[in-house]
């Protein structure tokens, strides 16, 4: 009952809304200080009770995740550049981030705003609401052509609005090539000495239209959010796609659950692998705890599961800040030499291997988690005369998963341990075999890659039996 009233609350287009405001931010250079990919994921929460009762929709929403992961690649080759060591390189290296993304993102950005208002538009008509697939109340753009509705001309703006913001925010990046002139040509202006004020005058430009854009795209969902009965109506429609539809509950439920816990463990991938992480571990906890929570199962174990992820995030972060300080501030010599030196080891020591402790027993619970969503959601279960048959078949199937889950927890285990022993054992006194260590940083960077790479088909493949099972049940 409780399921049924919660699903049948009018449906908001806020989300959707902020998502885009996201987008109505110029860049500074290739930085963009509202980032994109946080928009997009508001727009993709926004979209997925819609998703469930238009096609269209669920279009917009699957071109919504290519333009995050442009937008996240975008900012991180970004943080790279600012990073780069290579001064001279960093003017052509802004110019091909900006310019290669602004044509990425004109191209991804029309097609996913062209499939969200399509669907807007497409949802009113369903819906019997006018005002916004009926000609809006003003004149023709010309004496004998057709008038816009509301819907296409906020599609419209927005794609301007897209197109302004990448042209202009680029165009400054190409006085970078001034300078590669000036090697051949010595009376050739040099452009990027302005740079600064380049970015300026394409800043503001950007933040005049963009300010007239927010208020066309605030007016607009303004009045759709006015729409009670129009929204109360979605509602309805996705309560009949649920009732048309067991398990989709269950479906979606677990590919979000499962992409967070993917993402975390991507983010595992800087495990021990620096003193200064660049995506702390603390983040990749946060991505497995939220994770974790959404998981269907009963409320203790996933609690104990959900507070070692918590725990770990604690520890990782307390031994990454120990490993750098005894770093900046302390040599292998002083070890023996001061009690300052002494006391600021063993606490990167004792943080790190506890570290690695919890993380073992977090990621051990956290499987026989994932084997309790297989034995209540994953497989088909069919009803068979031959019943040990079927029990047969049953164990069979389990078993092969058990297989996946003790593999992925043994490369988990020597991934950690790798990564342990390469990044703590340098700093032993008197350790210089750690030189033929140095030969296997290859061998930890690849080896955290192929656990990431492993769990999140692990976790692909469980979905995959998930909605197998639905899909078959009767």
């Amino acid at each position: 009952m409780n399921n049924e009233k919660k699903i049948s609350r009018p449906i908001s287009f806020l989300p959707i809304y902020i998502g885009l405001l996201f987008f109505a931010n110029p860049y500074i250079g290739t930085l963009d200080i509202l980032p994109d990919f946080i928009g997009c994921l508001l727009i993709i929460g926004g979209l997925s009770r819609l998703s469930r009762i238009s096609c269209v929709m669920e279009e917009a929403r699957t071109k919504f995740w290519y333009l995050l992961a442009l937008a996240l690649g975008k900012d991180i080759l970004s943080i790279m550049t600012m990073g780069s060591s290579a001064n001279a390189d960093r003017p052509v290296l802004y110019l091909i981030v900006a310019f290669v993304s602004a044509i990425l993102h004109i191209w991804l950005g029309y097609c996913a705003m062209h499939a969200l208002y399509d669907g807007l538009y497409g949802l009113a008509v369903k819906g019997e609401c006018p005002a916004f697939y009926t000609a809006a109340p003003r004149r023709a753009p010309f004496k004998n052509s057709t008038p816009y509705s509301r819907t296409e001309l906020i599609l419209r703006r927005t794609l301007i609005f897209i197109v302004v913001r990448e042209v202009v925010c680029t165009l400054p990046e190409f006085s970078s090539l001034s300078t590669t002139i000036l090697h051949t040509d010595p009376g050739f202006i040099d452009m990027y000495q302005y740079i600064g004020i380049m970015r300026l005058l394409a800043v503001l430009a950007v933040s005049i239209v963009g300010i007239c854009y927010v208020v066309s795209l605030s007016r607009y969902f303004l009045l759709l959010q006015k729409e009670k009965a129009f929204r109360e109506g979605l509602a309805e429609m996705e309560c009949a796609y649920y009732r048309d539809h067991p398990g989709s509950r269950i479906e979606r439920r677990y590919s979000l659950c499962f992409l967070l816990m993917s993402i975390g463990g991507f983010l595992l991938t800087d495990f021990y692998l620096d003193f200064t992480n660049v995506l702390p571990d603390l983040l990749a906890a946060a991505f497995f705890l939220a994770g974790i929570l959404l998981m269907d199962l009963p409320r203790r174990p996933k609690l104990i599961c959900a507070a070692l992820a918590g725990g770990y995030g604690l520890v990782a972060t307390l031994s990454s800040f120990f490993a750098r300080d005894f770093a900046l501030h302390f040599n292998p010599g002083d070890i023996d030499k001061t009690a300052e030196g002494a006391r600021a080891y063993a606490l990167m020591w004792g943080s790190s291997l506890l570290e690695f402790l919890v993380f073992l027993a977090f990621f051990a619970i956290l499987l026989f988690r994932l084997r309790d969503v297989i034995v209540k959601w994953a497989g088909y279960l069919p009803t068979h005369n031959d019943l040990e048959f079927e029990q047969r078949r049953r164990e069979a199937f389990l078993e092969e998963f058990d297989k996946d889950l003790i593999r992925l927890f043994v490369i988990a285990f020597f991934s950690g341990l790798l990564s342990f022993i390469y990044d703590y054992m340098q700093i032993i006194p008197g350790g210089k075999w750690f030189r033929f260590l140095e030969f296997f940083w290859a061998y930890d960077f690849c080896l955290c890659l192929v656990f990431a790479a492993l769990f999140s088909a692990t976790l692909s493949n469980i979905q995959k039996q998930i909605r197998y099972r639905f899909s078959l049940d009767a």
